[in-house]
């Protein structure tokens, strides 16, 4: 009889050390998520248009105070940013590219990109200073800082070799 019940006893003691680790199993991931996610708010991520301003402005006929923007004649071409979610949690960095979209027949050349916040400028790495014609490439990477609840912008800034400056702004917001 002793044999039998040590037996028993065994495999009972056996599962109630299982259902036990499963409800920790299914408790301790609940606890952990609510502690990363669910207490800090969510930012949400918009960038502006890319505006273009060409170095050598041309003015309308005689007469007129109209000025002529000819971006379109100078660059052909597109310009994103990538690895920009569209909601970030408050607190998290992340790293995000520029990529440049040549749709022209010409070479576009880069003079220099950078990133400038209300902390101050970001560190950009140029990747590429030349992108052929028909091709995209990714021509700067840079590190956003983790934001603040409050959310922050910044404006990115592509100078061309040719003088041409081209502006977007990147700006975070609480989520409505």
């Amino acid at each position: 009889m002793n044999g039998l019940r040590l037996s028993g006893e065994r495999p009972r003691r056996f599962f109630t050390a299982v259902a036990i680790a499963s409800i920790f199993a299914t408790a301790v991931p609940a606890a952990w998520a609510s502690q990363t996610g669910g207490d800090r708010p969510m930012l949400t991520a918009r960038m502006s248009r890319w505006q273009g301003d060409p170095a050598r402005k041309r003015k309308g006929p005689p007469g007129f105070d109209l000025q002529f923007r000819l971006v379109g004649a100078r660059f052909d071409g597109t310009f994103g940013v990538e690895g920009v979610p569209q909601s970030v949690p408050a607190g998290e960095p992340f790293d995000a590219q520029i990529k440049l979209t040549n749709i022209g027949g010409k070479r576009i050349k880069l003079a220099s990109v950078t990133v400038s916040g209300e902390g101050g400028a970001l560190t950009t790495d140029l990747i590429a200073r030349k992108v052929e014609p028909r091709t995209s490439a990714t021509v700067a990477s840079f590190k956003v800082p983790a934001q603040s609840t409050t959310g922050s912008s910044f404006q990115i800034v592509v100078i061309l070799s040719n003088g041409d400056r081209h502006t977007a702004t990147l700006s975070f917001a609480k989520a409505s």
